[in-house]
């Protein structure tokens, strides 16, 4: 909607807006109903999935399950040792905070999963490929 321009009085903002109402009725009236609203929402995310093959179905519930479970762990360890909880197995600043990063990154991938949302499968790929890239320098002893 944005911010009216100074020399437009309150009618005609008000007559503006009211014009472009759309279809669904006015914000009174879509508002009045957030039952509807919500039931719709939850028929459109049942027919994602319903629309996805088994084999997908089960794919994305695992990874749900393998990235709740890793939401948990972070939040143990973070609970136990606050942000520097990773300093004792690995010393590396970059490595750590992309622990503590997991802690937020984990749930949204659990999210948009659960949301059947392109972005999760990228986020959750991205998450499992980065522990060849954050390990294997940190785990390697230079001599």
């Amino acid at each position: 909607m944005g911010v009216s321009p100074p020399w437009v009085t309150a009618a005609q903002f008000h007559a503006s807006t009211a014009s472009r109402s759309n279809t669904a009725g006015s914000l009174g009236t879509r508002l009045a109903s957030p039952t509807a609203r919500s039931l719709a929402w939850w028929v459109r995310l049942r027919a994602k999935w319903a629309a996805l093959p088994v084999w997908a179905k089960w794919v994305l519930a695992l990874y749900m399950i393998g990235f709740a479970d890793g939401t948990a762990d972070h939040v143990r360890w973070m609970t136990h040792g606050g942000i520097h909880a990773y300093a004792s197995c690995y010393p590396q600043i970059p490595i750590q905070v992309f622990f503590v990063i997991l802690v937020v990154a984990d749930p949204l991938i659990v999210v948009l999963l659960g949301l059947v949302q392109r972005e999760g499968i990228w986020l959750a790929c991205t998450v499992t490929d980065a522990p060849a890239a954050r390990t294997c320098p940190g785990s390697r002893r230079h001599e």
